[in-house]
């Protein structure tokens, strides 16, 4: 071996001892700064925690927030709490843009029987001296009491109206009739609607509401689907929230103004009796006279033309037998 070999191989592990110690320092170094770490995120976490735990120790159970997905207090789930938030899904099935306050049923009491909506319609029929003078008489206290007349009929003898008076005064609309004559029959039927009344004013609400939020949307709407997409359910919308608000007015009105259909009737009178004794019988007397003498021509225009066919044939036979007969 020679020197210059020995001297490699002293200076290669000198060297290799310097490599290694460097590393060591380095792995030393390292393994102190993970441990520095670990202890400051475990120390972060301990005292958000317990700053949570004070915050919740001073506000109560009742203000801490809850989110959707997330246990709060007592048991009760997330979707029941005052600051809960849900996703609404937008027009077309797609999700709203930000979260909205989760909506609760309303409660709805049951009304009373005086705020109750029901229709009342009615048939009256009665005999009066004057059909058209009385129609006229009540049709004008109809108007009077802020009712009004949809129709009327006039004939010879008898008169009909249909009228709307208010829905209280149905009871007084009958007295009145009484005190125009001898009432003959008398229907009056009612209806109770409040149920109806009730689910057309939720049905609306929620159409109106559904109408502002979709002006809202189409007025932030960034593109053309979404301008295009919202304007058609808004159309929709719209024209769900007109029939209704149609069908809301028309019950309105009914159960406002009662419907009465009244018949008026002439009292018949003892002027209008045929007249009776000589004269009625001596009337009757020539009827059936001339009635007799009618059907007497009658059957004779009748038999004329098979007497005729009668009295050729006689003849025939007649000259017939007197040919034979003679010498």
């Amino acid at each position: 071996m020679n020197t210059s070999t020995v001297l490699d191989d002293e200076r290669i592990a000198d060297l290799r001892s310097r490599v290694m110690a460097d590393v060591e320092t380095d792995v030393r170094r390292r393994g102190r700064r993970a441990r520095i770490a670990a202890g400051g995120v475990a120390a972060s976490i301990v005292l958000i925690a317990g700053a949570a735990g004070f915050s919740a120790v001073v506000t109560g159970n009742d203000s801490t927030p809850s989110f959707k997905g997330a246990p709060v207090p007592g048991g009760a789930s997330s979707t029941d709490g005052d600051f809960s938030e849900s996703i609404e899904p937008a027009p077309g099935g797609d999700a709203a843009v930000g979260p909205s306050k989760v909506a609760e049923p309303d409660q709805q009491t049951v009304p009373s029987e005086a705020d109750r909506d029901v229709i009342t319609t009615g048939q009256v029929s009665l005999t009066v001296s004057d059909p058209d003078a009385s129609a006229t008489d009540f049709g004008a206290w109809v108007e009077g009491v802020g009712g009004r007349v949809d129709h009327r009929s006039d004939y010879s003898e008898s008169s009909s109206l249909t009228v709307r008076v208010p829905a209280g005064q149905v009871n007084a609309a009958l007295e009145q009739l009484r005190s125009l004559g001898e009432v003959v029959s008398t229907s009056v039927d009612r209806v109770d609607v409040t149920t109806e009344v009730v689910d057309l004013d939720a049905r609306i609400a929620a159409l109106q509401a559904s109408i502002a939020r979709l002006t809202q949307i189409l007025g932030t709407a960034a593109t053309t689907s979404e301008v295009v997409e919202a304007e058609s359910n808004l159309t929709q919308r719209q024209a769900e929230l007109d029939g209704l608000v149609a069908q809301r007015a028309a019950l309105g009105e009914q159960v406002d103004l009662s419907t009465i259909d009244v018949t008026f009737t002439a009292t018949e009178s003892a002027s209008s009796v045929e007249p009776d004794g000589f004269l009625g019988g001596l009337r009757t007397g020539w009827n059936s006279l001339v009635d007799t003498v009618n059907g007497l021509v009658t059957g004779a225009g009748v038999v004329a033309p098979w007497l005729v066919v009668v009295l050729v044939l006689a003849g025939g036979a007649w000259a017939v037998t007197r040919r034979r007969t003679r010498p």
